[in-house]
């Protein structure tokens, strides 16, 4: 109640308030209309000062242009005088002929420092029909801005030379410095190739600059306003006049922060005074409307409780339609609370599910392809907080290239279907290792307004398709290493068979020899306590005897290990050991250890940070090509050097036999170089 005889005589006032604002509103246009005009006559000012001085060196070109020294091509009487006259001027004149090559200049020392012409800037002067101006440009980084008047010399009516003469665009600045303009104006020159040429304001920082497209496409007349955001981040607006002599265009942009004072200025009034009106009228309403007031005030804290923490209690005034309404808004608070109770309990359990399993929850929206997140599905993502992405720009690069059409074919599914789709597919995120393994499942739902979208939830299953790869891994590896401890079997028996007449001598050598490649085969796949013991490193050298020893024969050195004594850490055992047996293991059956002759030569060698491991093989079968195939003994090899030992290794397949060369870092271990 109160509220309305508030409003009633806010009504009162109501045309007071409108008359005092029209005023202030015409004051305001009155004030902007005196600053624009101002703006106005000082760009045209300005425009005239430039002209005069584009004019000036317009003037000088047409006077040297008719010398019958230059005509005559006298240059070297031509250059003092040219001299003279630049020195006068504080210009530079040259001269050109019509395929661009400079013919004679003002000041020879300083030419590196000048813009020098080109055949389009010719070609633009003697398309003119009149003296050319040339846009701001300069030499190079470390020289001043210029521009250049053009005018082609004839010669018994013929184009003879182009004469040039160029400014110091800082000389336009001194003149948009020297005009009185006030400080919050901007001044600014600009040429026609929309390159700021002179500005009053730290002009060093600006020239040769392009202004901002708007304005480009705003002053395209011969004048005119123009408005928007200037280089240095200012929002100005004002006028612009383009020169019929030079083609630039000479603009005030006056800020639009002065522009806006007098609005700002008016609006503060006009607040003044609606908040007088406002007072003014509470006290008329508090004096007239107290009694009248105080239980509707009630009345309305209790709509505003209903389904809050505090209980509504009834309303006892002398109103009888305020006690019916108190009475049905008690009653709707009480079914509002059961219902929100519900609502909770809910919300808790499908929470607790969420959270148990790890899933995120999204939702698709087909007609602006967004996809909206929840906080989880954010962070599985790698989208940190957004809530709010794009499928197509911001969804789909994240997809596997080999996933895509998977993905957009399951969404669309789910779309037409309307049941439920699963699918499996990789994320990529460049703060991890390796791509992110997600299962994303998905329903069509509507919306209120009618229209489909996909509900979904996604969970990370990277741990488990990554033991899936691991496991597959294994299986190859195994394969792999069965089949060639086989082969190995094979290879030493026929080798050892060899100039042996006593079956008992080649069975027991034999059993020595199987028992040597057992404990090589345990070695390659665990640490044992035999070999780590206390330590951290072992003796790369005591650990290649004993993976080299089921391939020495005792009547031939097929294996020699020399160099220097190197430590090998434990962690590099079993890498070092796969490497290793590999090669042994290739050597026996298409190497050098295929044949009575052939021999293995493995040299270490110690530099200053990293150890080198060489492994020769000499006199085996001729190497006629290098494999055009690897197999998963190259990838073994890669990833147990490049990867688990951080080491880098090559492969020379020369003729007379294979070149393996290991490059490893040092062991960081001082206390145990003894060992």
């Amino acid at each position: 109640m109160k509220r309305h005889l508030t409003l009633f005589a806010l009504a009162l006032l109501l045309p007071l308030i409108i008359l005092v604002g029209f005023f202030l509103w015409l004051l305001v246009l009155q004030e902007r209309s005196h600053i624009e005009n101002q703006a106005f006559d000082v760009t045209q000012s300005l425009a005239v000062t430039i002209d005069r001085e584009v004019y000036g060196l317009q003037r000088a070109a047409e006077i040297i242009s008719y010398s019958n020294i230059l005509k005559n091509g006298r240059f070297d009487i031509l250059q003092t005088t040219l001299h003279d006259m630049a020195q006068e001027l504080n210009i530079n004149i040259t001269v050109y002929d019509p395929e661009a090559k400079l013919l004679v200049a003002s000041d020879p020392a300083r030419v590196g420092d000048l813009p020098l012409l080109t055949k389009t800037d010719l070609a633009a002067a003697k398309a003119a029909g009149k003296p050319y101006v040339t846009g701001v440009r300069r030499a190079h980084e470390n020289t001043p801005f210029c521009f250049t008047v053009v005018r082609p010399v004839f010669v018994d009516g013929k184009i003879n030379y182009f004469l040039a003469l160029s400014m110091e665009a800082q000389r336009i600045t001194d003149l948009l410095n020297l005009s009185g303009i006030s400080k919050n104006w901007i001044a600014v020159v600009v040429d026609q190739n929309d390159q700021v040429l002179a500005r009053n304001n730290n002009s060093n920082d600006y020239t040769g600059q392009l202004i901002p497209d708007k304005l480009r496409t705003e002053a395209t007349d011969k004048q005119g306003r123009w408005r928007g955001q200037i280089l240095d981040g200012n929002q100005v607006a004002g006028y612009y006049i383009r020169s019929p002599l030079s083609d630039w265009r000479i603009a005030i942009g006056v800020n639009r922060s002065e522009l806006n004072w007098p609005v700002w200025v008016a609006f503060a009034y006009f607040i003044i005074l609606l908040l007088g009106t406002l007072l003014l009228s509470a006290l008329l309403a508090g004096f007239f409307g107290r009694r009248i007031s105080k239980p509707v005030r009630k009345l309305a804290a209790q709509a505003m409780a209903v389904g809050d923490v505090q209980a509504i209690k009834p309303l006892g005034s002398g109103i009888r339609e305020l006690d019916v309404v108190s009475e049905a808004l008690i009653q709707a608070d009480k079914r509002n609370r059961a219902k929100e109770l519900k609502l909770l309990e809910a919300q808790l359990r499908l929470q607790m599910a969420l959270d148990a399993g790890n899933i995120g929850v999204w939702e698709y929206n087909p007609e602006d392809a967004e996809v909206s997140l929840d906080g989880r599905a954010s962070h599985m993502l790698a989208f940190k907080d957004r809530r709010k992405i794009n499928f197509v720009t911001d969804f789909m690069p994240l997809v596997h290239e080999e996933d895509k059409l998977r993905v957009e074919t399951a969404l669309s599914n789910a779309l037409t279907s309307g049941d439920i789709v699963r699918e499996t597919f990789r994320i990529r995120d460049t703060e991890q290792p390796h791509p992110v393994w997600v299962t994303g499942i998905g329903r069509r739902i509507y919306t209120d307004i009618g229209k489909p979208s996909v509900l979904g939830l996604i969970v990370n299953v990277t741990a488990e398709q990554l033991a899936l790869e691991q496991r597959e891994v294994v299986a190859q590896e195994l394969n792999h290493r069965l089949k060639n401890m086989f082969a190995v079997i094979i290879s030493l028996m026929s080798l050892s068979a060899r100039g042996k007449t006593d079956v008992q001598d080649y069975v027991g050598q034999m059993r020595e020899r199987m028992t040597a490649l057992a404990g090589a085969f345990e070695l390659t796949y665990q640490k044992t306590p035999a070999v780590t013991g206390q330590h951290s490193t072992i003796s790369l050298n005591e650990l290649l005897t004993r993976l080299t020893q089921p391939y020495v024969f005792s009547d031939l050195e097929r294996i020699s290990i020399e160099g220097d004594a190197l430590l090998c850490p434990v962690a590099h055992v079993t890498p070092m050991s796969l490497v290793f047996h590999e090669l042994m293991t290739n050597s026996v059956k298409h190497g050098a250890l295929s044949v009575p002759q052939g021999h293995v030569r493995i040299e270490l060698s110690a530099y200053e940070d990293f150890m080198r491991i060489e492994w020769r093989e000499t006199g085996g079968p001729q190497i006629m090509q290098e494999p055009s195939q690897r197999g998963f003994g190259s990838r073994l090899k890669q990833l147990s050097i490049d990867v688990q030992m951080r080491g880098s290794f090559k492969e020379i397949w020369d003729k007379n036999g294979l070149v393996f060369v290991i490059e490893l870092p040092l062991p960081d271990m001082p206390s145990e170089k003894s060992a």
